[in-house]
């Protein structure tokens, strides 16, 4: 299945997901553009890329929904396997809070809002010259804090599959540990803060046969209502700024790849719409 026919099938999922909820319900359709990416895969760097994503977020008596699909086009000196411009990529994920605090009826006093059992997929594919198709699975607990917005910290059990398309060779993972953390502050009325921090512990050899690393990943957005923002009631159009940094990407040790390619820190520009 193509990356385009892949993105469509994950936006009817998330059709589907947004049409079942019970108590709550946000769709964002948005654009980012992010300069300065890496791939230590293909030894590419300073590459730019354009996203086109879906996000759909739902809440019902058992607990929550997060679903994430996009679709990416990287500038030429990221190129598709065969020519043809720079690489497409396909992505998306769908995660599965079980809430206690819902099902037990049990309200946490104190700093804890709720404890929830977490449950994640991610796929997605490229069609670059290393073919990657990861395909990971976590499974644990997560903890959300009563602050103003939304404060998630979790340690989880994290597995990978993927497809190493230099060597020809299909990569199943050591099982290992990864914490996180999620959060989406207010800011005022118009402003708010979103963004996620994970670690993920060493998984093992990857494709090559080189031991893995452990990798660090944040993305961090500030994004402004654009109806709040001139006065007005919010509009659902936000307008925001931030940065994607990844450290030893992908699990790379930077010794066996090319210099700067397992370290990336990328600005970001995102326009999205809430619906």
């Amino acid at each position: 299945m193509t990356p385009i026919r892949q993105l469509a099938a994950a936006a009817c999922c998330l059709s589907c997901l947004s049409a079942g909820a019970a108590d709550f319900s946000d769709t964002a359709v948005g654009i980012t553009q992010g300069w300065r990416y890496s791939n230590p895969g293909t030894n590419a760097s300073d590459v730019q890329r354009t996203t086109v994503h879906l996000d759909h977020f739902s809440t019902d008596r058992l607990g929550s929904n997060l679903a994430h699909a996009e679709f990416v086009r990287s500038s030429d000196n990221e190129p598709a396997a065969g020519g043809g411009g720079g690489a497409q990529e396909a992505y998306g994920f769908y995660s599965r809070d079980w809430s206690f605090a819902k099902i037990a009826g049990h309200q946490f006093p104190g700093p804890v809002r709720d404890v929830s059992l977490t449950t994640r997929m991610d796929a997605a594919t490229k069609n670059d010259a290393f073919a990657e198709k990861p395909v990971m699975l976590i499974l644990g607990p997560t903890v959300s804090l009563a602050v103003p917005g939304y404060l998630g910290l979790g340690l989880y059990a994290y597995k990978e599959w993927n497809h190493n398309g230099i060597v020809g060779t299909d990569v199943n993972f050591d099982l290992t540990v990864r914490a996180a953390a999620s959060w989406d502050f207010p800011l005022g009325n118009a402003w708010n803060l979103r963004g996620f921090l994970q670690v993920t512990g060493p998984k093992g050899k990857d494709g090559f046969g080189n031991q893995t690393k452990t990798e660090t990943m944040a993305q961090v957005r500030l994004l402004a209502d654009l109806g709040a923002l001139s006065g007005g009631p919010r509009s659902g159009l936000e307008l925001g700024v931030g940065f994607e940094y990844w450290h030893n990407k992908f699990g790379n040790d930077p010794a066996f790849v090319p210099p700067g390619t397992a370290q990336q820190f990328a600005p970001l520009m995102t326009l999205q719409y809430h619906f």
